[in-house]
């Protein structure tokens, strides 16, 4: 179990802020955000997705949880890429992923990172995989573009965290991005990763599974692009792989090119959301980010997002964005033990701001 130590005193004093933590197994994953049957309400799906609430029963042997425009060029935010904090050499193979905790915080107009610890050690990051996969679909995609669920659904693993779309039903990509950006829906995430790269090449025929292996191609060029050069990914939605890691280094440059990025910004900032799909069903997604949640002891008025993430090999994982006097900070959390741990720890980093 992750075992922690007063991270951010202890580091202040002189002591490793991160402590060697032992994953729930290879096979074993929990969820992003909880799974909630949808509640009738009129003709409106209520869709909760609450982090704290999922079960992590060990019976169950899998459970998981952008301003470019279609022609724009992912070259990254970052004025002084020397700045942000990220090694030199890219990874050539796949190295293994660590079970130790990872934090930073960083002043994205000061370019300034005010504490690091572990930033280069290849991490697991679960759901907030998804905020890359965002990025990719509305680079290569018009958020206006209606897609019809299908059977690519046939491929989200039993106990993934979902928002709840059926076969057949049909929504605007920026909609879609809502259901994985706010309730984490591993579903909206395999639908966007197939369309997208059935679209980039409409002459080929893929099945589900080709296109969204051609999905973690574009996947993967996109992050070297933004000089995410210790990274790998191989599926949409953040489930456990050995091929799938990145760094908190790597993340930090992530996160500030998706600040940039309307859709992504707005959804990330978004607590709840009703949503009404083109063929006329409608819900409402709840984020299971707390800082976003008035009603939360974590609730936090600066913040501005992004993502939750929590399996078992990433350990519960909290990147955020806050806005405070004028200035944007960053912070990554990642391989903390509980959903409490990644919120205390990460006030702690802000409150260093």
């Amino acid at each position: 179990m992750l075992k922690r130590k007063g991270l951010i005193a202890a580091a202040l004093c002189g002591v490793m802020l991160l402590t060697a933590c032992s994953g729930g197994g290879e096979s074993e994953s929990i969820n992003d955000t909880g799974i909630s049957v949808p509640v009738s309400s009129g003709d409106e799906s209520v869709i909760s997705s609450d982090e704290s609430s999922q079960s992590t029963s060990e019976d169950q042997s899998s459970m998981s949880e952008d301003p470019l425009s279609s022609s724009g060029d992912p070259s990254g935010s970052s004025e002084d890429p020397a700045s942000t904090p990220q090694s030199s050499d890219p990874i050539t193979s796949d190295p293994e992923v660590t079970s130790s905790k990872a934090a930073l915080i960083y002043c994205v107009d000061d370019r300034k990172t005010i504490f690091s610890e572990n930033a280069d050690d290849p991490i697991a990051i679960a759901s907030i995989t998804k905020v890359l996969t965002a990025c990719v679909a509305l680079n290569n995609m018009d958020p206006e573009t209606v897609i019809t669920v299908g059977t690519e659904q046939n491929l989200v693993k039993p106990g993934s965290s979902i928002c709840f779309i059926a076969k057949g039903q049909r929504l605007k990509l920026k909609d879609l991005i809502s259901g994985m950006m706010i309730a984490s829906g591993n579903d909206a995430a395999y639908t966007v990763a197939v369309a997208v790269a059935r679209a980039r090449d409409p002459q080929k025929t893929l099945t589900d599974e080709q296109a969204v292996d051609e999905f973690a191609d574009m996947m993967n060029s996109f992050a070297k692009q933004l000089g995410m050069n210790h990274s790998h990914f191989v599926n949409p939605e953040g489930w456990d792989d050995p091929r799938q890691y990145t760094t908190a280094s790597d993340l930090l440059l992530l996160a500030e090119y998706a600040l940039t990025v309307p859709e992504i910004r707005e959804n990330a900032a978004t607590y709840q959301k009703k949503v009404v799909y083109v063929s006329g069903e409608n819900a409402v997604w709840t984020n299971s980010n707390k800082l976003l949640d008035s009603e939360s002891r974590f609730y936090n008025k600066n913040a501005v997002g992004l993502k939750t993430g929590t399996t078992n090999q990433a350990g519960c994982c909290l990147l955020a964005a806050f806005e405070r006097e004028g200035k944007t900070y960053i912070s990554v959390v990642a391989g903390c033990e509980s959903d409490n741990e990644r919120y205390e720890l990460t006030k702690e980093l802000f409150d260093m701001c």
